[in-house]
């Protein structure tokens, strides 16, 4: 277990304390991620709904800026509430309104709960409502700066975690949504003008089907898009000279061919 002060949160699970350089006093908290957990404190106490009436007058009277985050220790995520129990026992923290540690870890809301919970939610307007629209300016410049970051430089995920993301993408891209959104996302990226000129400038084997500027990428495709049969395109392709040549097929559709 690593014990120490410091002041730069990443994203980790352990025991933070926030200090008032006006009168020293302390409020403990845990986390499994002790950035995201300091940004959450930050905003409520700037919102001015803070869970802690006591840290939050603090704050209105003598400013956000007089708060010191430090990280206490970094731990587990199965002993969290032991450890920030133990801070709590020795340090005794004045904005702390609860003495025992908890957490809503592993809590399942009962199907009545949700009921009320959307009873209640129901009719009113989204959070999100006349919240300002980002142009598309401000996203490319917001993302110009975000560019390059290191916030999760140095996160070493577990085993266990791994094995878990590789088991739902496996999961998910074999279910029925996952196969049709690879579908969509190859027939997108088929029939958009940058891959086209590539396949112009880059036939495959030398022998592309062109079809309206449309690229097939063997005869079997093209077979099942004209509905006809694979031989009628093989003997089509061996009778054509080298070269670009337009053929009918049928009386409706026209193609290209380069070989």
């Amino acid at each position: 277990m690593e014990k120490m002060h410091r002041t730069k949160f990443i994203a980790r699970s352990g025991i933070y304390q926030i200090t008032s350089k006006k009168n020293s006093k302390i409020y403990i908290g845990s986390a499994c991620d002790l950035r995201g957990r300091k940004n959450g404190h930050l905003h409520a106490l700037r919102k001015n709904k803070h869970h802690s009436i006591l840290l939050q007058r603090h704050v209105n009277k003598y400013g956000i800026d007089d708060l010191l985050f430090e990280i206490l220790e970094f731990c587990s995520k199965k002993i969290l509430l032991k450890r920030e129990q133990y801070y709590l026992d020795i340090l005794l923290p004045e904005f702390n309104i609860c003495k025992e540690a908890k957490n809503c870890m592993g809590r399942i809301v009962s199907l009545k709960t949700r009921a009320k919970i959307s009873k209640t939610l129901t009719g009113k307007p989204s959070v999100n409502k006349g919240k300002k629209v980002w142009s598309e300016e401000q996203k490319r410049k917001i993302s110009l700066f975000h560019t390059g970051n290191t916030y999760s430089l140095g996160y070493i995920y577990t085993e266990g975690r791994k094995q878990k993301i590789k088991d739902g993408n496996i999961k998910y891209w074999n279910s029925e949504e996952g196969k049709q959104r690879a579908r969509d996302r190859a027939k997108k990226h088929w029939e958009s003008p940058k891959y086209l000129k590539y396949r112009l400038n880059n036939p495959p084997n030398g022998k592309p089907i062109l079809y309206d500027y449309k690229y097939f990428r063997s005869i079997k495709e093209a077979s099942s898009f004209f509905k006809i049969n694979e031989n009628v395109i093989y003997r089509l392709l061996k009778k054509e000279i080298k070269g670009y040549r337009r053929l009918k097929i049928g009386r409706k559709y026209n193609y290209e061919i380069k070989y």
